[in-house]
Protein backbone atom coordinates (compact mmCIF):
# COMPACT_ATOMS: atom_id res chain seq x y z
CA UNK A 1 0.00 0.00 0.00
CA UNK A 2 1.27 3.53 -0.79
CA UNK A 3 -0.21 6.93 -0.92
CA UNK A 4 -1.33 7.48 -4.07
CA UNK A 5 -2.01 10.72 -3.94
CA UNK A 6 1.75 12.09 -2.16
CA UNK A 7 2.75 15.34 -4.11
CA UNK A 8 5.21 14.97 -6.88
CA UNK A 9 7.29 18.53 -7.85
CA UNK A 10 7.90 19.06 -10.92
CA UNK A 11 12.11 20.08 -11.60
CA UNK A 12 13.50 22.32 -13.47
CA UNK A 13 14.83 19.79 -15.42
CA UNK A 14 11.18 18.05 -15.91
CA UNK A 15 12.25 15.74 -13.74
CA UNK A 16 9.63 14.12 -10.42
CA UNK A 17 10.80 14.99 -7.27
CA UNK A 18 9.27 12.81 -4.51
CA UNK A 19 7.98 15.48 -2.20
CA UNK A 20 10.25 18.01 -1.01
CA UNK A 21 14.21 18.20 -0.44
CA UNK A 22 15.64 20.42 2.19
CA UNK A 23 18.41 21.29 -0.14
CA UNK A 24 16.38 23.25 -2.48
CA UNK A 25 16.41 26.40 0.52
CA UNK A 26 18.12 29.30 -0.15
CA UNK A 27 19.88 29.77 2.91
CA UNK A 28 22.81 27.73 4.43
CA UNK A 29 20.94 27.20 7.82
CA UNK A 30 18.05 25.91 5.84
CA UNK A 31 19.52 23.69 3.97
CA UNK A 32 21.68 22.60 7.79
CA UNK A 33 18.14 22.46 9.66
CA UNK A 34 15.18 22.53 7.56
CA UNK A 35 14.17 18.90 7.09
CA UNK A 36 11.07 19.21 9.76
CA UNK A 37 10.12 21.83 7.69
CA UNK A 38 10.07 19.79 4.52
CA UNK A 39 7.88 16.66 6.22
CA UNK A 40 5.74 19.57 7.31
CA UNK A 41 5.25 20.86 3.66
CA UNK A 42 4.53 17.23 2.34
CA UNK A 43 1.85 16.69 4.78
CA UNK A 44 0.48 20.02 4.22
CA UNK A 45 0.46 19.41 0.22
CA UNK A 46 -0.93 16.00 0.77
CA UNK A 47 -3.77 17.33 2.95
CA UNK A 48 -4.04 21.02 0.83
CA UNK A 49 -4.24 22.96 3.78
CA UNK A 50 -3.15 26.51 2.51
CA UNK A 51 -0.95 25.15 -0.78
CA UNK A 52 -2.85 24.10 -4.27
CA UNK A 53 -1.22 21.64 -6.87
CA UNK A 54 -0.71 23.89 -10.09
CA UNK A 55 1.38 21.54 -12.08
CA UNK A 56 -1.39 19.17 -13.48
CA UNK A 57 -0.82 15.21 -12.20
CA UNK A 58 1.18 12.43 -13.28
CA UNK A 59 -1.06 9.27 -12.48
CA UNK A 60 -3.20 9.80 -9.08
CA UNK A 61 -0.29 12.09 -7.81
CA UNK A 62 -0.87 15.85 -7.98
CA UNK A 63 1.78 17.49 -9.30
CA UNK A 64 3.21 21.21 -8.25
CA UNK A 65 6.03 23.13 -9.36
CA UNK A 66 9.17 23.17 -8.20
CA UNK A 67 8.61 27.27 -6.90
CA UNK A 68 5.16 26.62 -5.41
CA UNK A 69 6.75 24.11 -3.24
CA UNK A 70 9.89 25.76 -2.30
CA UNK A 71 7.19 28.66 -1.13
CA UNK A 72 5.12 26.41 0.87
CA UNK A 73 8.23 25.03 2.28
CA UNK A 74 9.64 28.49 3.18
CA UNK A 75 6.19 28.90 5.03
CA UNK A 76 6.70 25.72 6.87
CA UNK A 77 10.01 26.86 8.34
CA UNK A 78 8.31 29.94 9.90
CA UNK A 79 6.26 27.90 12.08
CA UNK A 80 9.35 25.10 12.57
CA UNK A 81 12.13 26.98 13.05
CA UNK A 82 14.87 25.11 14.40
CA UNK A 83 16.80 26.02 16.98
CA UNK A 84 20.79 25.68 17.28
CA UNK A 85 20.02 21.74 17.94
CA UNK A 86 18.18 21.89 15.24
CA UNK A 87 14.44 20.69 15.46
CA UNK A 88 14.34 17.09 17.20
CA UNK A 89 11.22 17.38 19.17
CA UNK A 90 8.14 15.59 18.18
CA UNK A 91 5.97 17.03 20.61
CA UNK A 92 6.83 20.88 19.13
CA UNK A 93 6.20 19.38 15.06
CA UNK A 94 2.53 18.05 16.29
CA UNK A 95 1.99 21.41 18.74
CA UNK A 96 3.49 23.69 15.20
CA UNK A 97 1.60 21.43 12.44
CA UNK A 98 -1.98 21.72 14.42
CA UNK A 99 -1.31 25.31 14.69
CA UNK A 100 -0.35 25.81 10.78
CA UNK A 101 -3.86 23.50 10.15
CA UNK A 102 -6.04 25.64 12.54
CA UNK A 103 -4.64 29.16 11.01
CA UNK A 104 -5.93 27.46 7.74
CA UNK A 105 -9.51 26.65 9.47
CA UNK A 106 -8.81 22.89 9.64
CA UNK A 107 -8.54 20.89 12.61
CA UNK A 108 -5.76 18.44 13.15
CA UNK A 109 -5.56 15.47 15.57
CA UNK A 110 -2.09 13.65 16.09
CA UNK A 111 -1.72 9.70 16.55
CA UNK A 112 1.42 8.97 17.87
CA UNK A 113 3.88 5.99 18.94
CA UNK A 114 7.57 5.86 20.65
CA UNK A 115 9.31 3.41 22.72
CA UNK A 116 7.42 0.01 20.66
CA UNK A 117 9.05 -3.01 21.78
CA UNK A 118 9.11 -5.44 18.47
CA UNK A 119 9.56 -3.72 14.42
CA UNK A 120 5.92 -5.70 13.99
CA UNK A 121 4.31 -3.07 16.41
CA UNK A 122 6.18 -0.40 14.24
CA UNK A 123 5.16 -1.83 11.38
CA UNK A 124 1.60 -1.87 12.33
CA UNK A 125 1.25 1.29 13.32
CA UNK A 126 2.30 2.42 9.81
CA UNK A 127 0.03 0.21 8.01
CA UNK A 128 -2.63 1.87 9.65
CA UNK A 129 -1.92 4.91 9.04
CA UNK A 130 -1.12 4.62 5.67
CA UNK A 131 -4.08 2.21 5.00
CA UNK A 132 -6.29 5.02 6.87
CA UNK A 133 -4.65 7.59 3.80
CA UNK A 134 -2.16 9.43 6.07
CA UNK A 135 1.31 10.02 5.64
CA UNK A 136 3.51 9.65 8.89
CA UNK A 137 6.16 11.98 10.04
CA UNK A 138 9.08 9.79 11.15
CA UNK A 139 11.78 11.47 13.31
CA UNK A 140 14.62 9.41 13.54
CA UNK A 141 17.13 11.46 16.10
CA UNK A 142 19.99 8.04 16.39
CA UNK A 143 19.96 4.85 14.07
CA UNK A 144 22.86 2.23 14.04
CA UNK A 145 22.25 0.75 10.76
CA UNK A 146 25.00 1.14 7.97
CA UNK A 147 21.55 2.21 5.59
CA UNK A 148 20.52 4.97 8.04
CA UNK A 149 24.17 6.40 8.89
CA UNK A 150 23.15 10.07 7.02
CA UNK A 151 19.31 9.96 8.19
CA UNK A 152 19.74 10.61 12.19
CA UNK A 153 18.50 13.57 13.65
CA UNK A 154 16.40 13.76 10.81
CA UNK A 155 13.12 13.69 9.79
CA UNK A 156 11.56 12.27 6.82
CA UNK A 157 7.78 11.49 5.33
CA UNK A 158 6.63 7.37 5.50
CA UNK A 159 4.50 7.19 2.32
CA UNK A 160 3.51 3.66 2.34
CA UNK A 161 4.28 -0.34 2.89
CA UNK A 162 4.94 -2.86 1.06
CA UNK A 163 3.84 -5.82 2.92
CA UNK A 164 4.61 -8.52 0.64
CA UNK A 165 8.58 -7.38 0.98
CA UNK A 166 8.10 -6.64 4.49
CA UNK A 167 9.85 -2.50 3.52
CA UNK A 168 9.02 0.40 4.10
CA UNK A 169 8.33 3.56 1.67
CA UNK A 170 10.00 6.64 2.59
CA UNK A 171 10.47 10.28 1.02
CA UNK A 172 13.91 11.66 1.67
CA UNK A 173 15.26 14.10 0.03
CA UNK A 174 13.21 14.30 -2.56
CA UNK A 175 13.60 10.46 -3.36
CA UNK A 176 11.46 7.51 -3.10
CA UNK A 177 13.14 5.40 -0.91
CA UNK A 178 12.49 1.79 0.41
CA UNK A 179 14.05 0.19 3.50
CA UNK A 180 14.04 -3.26 5.44
CA UNK A 181 10.82 -2.51 7.65
CA UNK A 182 12.72 -4.85 10.33
CA UNK A 183 15.83 -2.94 10.34
CA UNK A 184 14.48 0.08 9.95
CA UNK A 185 12.06 -0.33 13.20
CA UNK A 186 14.85 -2.07 15.01
CA UNK A 187 13.66 -1.23 19.02
CA UNK A 188 17.18 -1.17 19.73
CA UNK A 189 18.71 0.75 22.93
CA UNK A 190 20.91 2.45 20.93
CA UNK A 191 17.94 3.16 18.20
CA UNK A 192 15.97 6.38 18.98
CA UNK A 193 12.58 7.25 16.77
CA UNK A 194 9.39 8.47 17.22
CA UNK A 195 6.58 8.52 14.31
CA UNK A 196 2.90 10.23 14.13
CA UNK A 197 0.29 11.20 11.85
CA UNK A 198 -2.74 13.45 11.86
CA UNK A 199 -6.42 13.65 11.47
CA UNK A 200 -7.40 16.41 9.50
CA UNK A 201 -11.02 17.31 9.93
CA UNK A 202 -11.79 20.50 7.92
Amino acid sequence: MELNEFPLVRMGTGRLAYGGDQEWFKRWRQRLAGCASVSGANLSAYYELGIRHDGGEEGSHRVYTFESYLQQMNVMYRYMTPSFKGFPYMWKYIEKFKQYAEDRGARAEAVNLKDWSTPEQASAFVRGAVGGGDPVAFLVLAHDAPEMYENTWHWMTITGFDEAENRVIISNYGEREVYDADVLFDPSPSNDMNMTYFKIER
